[in-house]
């Protein structure tokens, strides 16, 4: 079986934006540099100590890239305190982060879970469940819902979440005329919130020893005060509720969402330059359409 990977064949495009991007945040950092190098110890920082935090949001708002934003405001922040030891700095905290033993788990998790999708989708498990879906859902509607409810039981994590429906559902939300965004938009804002609101998700796991490393709650005692403030967690409940009204059709596209979904309607479904990540084009949907979900909740529970 020949693997071919659309996106890292497609060419690499630098515009003038992303051009003036990258100059801008080279001289962003000499100004920090600058900043770090000139500043008296023992001074307040006073308003210089929001720019890492205004580059990061800048930056994230510009690209749409969350992660690089966030690397680049932790060097910024490294260079403004000390520009003469920000290598030293940078690799000391990357070691806390990652011998960190919450840190280590959680990104074995996410990394073996990915990769279990992608051994199902791969052995056909993800193609023969879509099929599976494609005979029970009949109207555009029911293919949202179905997107929608499916987020709601995958809740033990929100990227297994996340890589599972949108695996199990484009094919069939694709045949409905439903936009990539509007496809993306429901499975991202469903995954995130039921697993805040799920006390037994990797989520919880993790705040839950944020509040006892912060001695807000007492050793051992963290996953009960993440269970007492659940009710009062409102981005988790409104955002839960926004996403079924959008899904039952009572809540207006708008903006963006709604030209997205103008062109969807037209026939083109994914927007212009976007690519998938292909993992072969000679897979065959696997005979047992309920083998994927079988084997994904052994290996979990294993």
């Amino acid at each position: 079986m020949t693997t071919q990977t659309k996106a890292l064949e497609a060419p690499l495009k630098i515009s003038s934006k992303h051009l003036a991007v990258s100059l801008t945040i080279v001289f962003l950092f000499i100004t920090f540099t600058s900043i770090g190098l000139n500043h008296v110890e023992g001074e307040s920082y006073g308003w210089l100590a929001l720019l890492p935090t205004s580059l990061v949001l800048v930056f994230a708002l510009t690209t749409h890239r969350t992660v690089e934003a966030l690397f680049s405001g932790t060097i910024a922040g490294v260079l403004l305190l000390d520009p003469t030891s920000a290598v030293e700095q940078i690799v000391g905290i990357s070691m806390d982060v990652m011998m960190n033993e919450t840190i280590a788990w959680i990104i074995l998790v996410c990394g073996l879970m990915g990769g279990l999708i992608a051994i199902l989708e791969k052995g056909g498990s993800i193609l023969s469940f879509s099929d599976m879906l494609v005979n029970k859902v009949k109207s555009r509607n029911q293919s949202l819902l179905m997107t929608f409810f499916l987020g709601i039981l995958i809740f033990i994590d929100d990227y297994l979440n996340a890589i599972a429906i949108s695996s199990s559902m484009k094919k069939i939300t694709d045949g409905y005329k439903v936009s990539r965004e509007k496809l993306a938009y429901l499975v991202d804002s469903t995954a995130a919130p039921i697993c805040i609101l799920v006390p037994i998700s990797t989520w919880a796991i993790f705040f839950s020893s944020l509040l006892e490393a912060n001695e807000v709650a007492e050793p051992g005692q963290g996953i009960a005060a993440y269970i007492q403030a659940i009710p009062y967690m409102a981005y988790g409940w409104v955002t839960l509720g926004i996403v079924f009204l959008v899904a039952i059709g009572k809540m207006p596209d708008l903006g963006a969402m709604k030209k997205a979904e103008e062109r969807a309607r037209n026939g083109q479904v994914k927007p212009d330059g976007a690519t998938d990540i292909d993992f072969g084009s000679d897979i065959k949907a696997h005979s047992n359409p309920t083998m994927g979900l079988s084997t994904s909740y052994c290996r979990w529970s294993y």
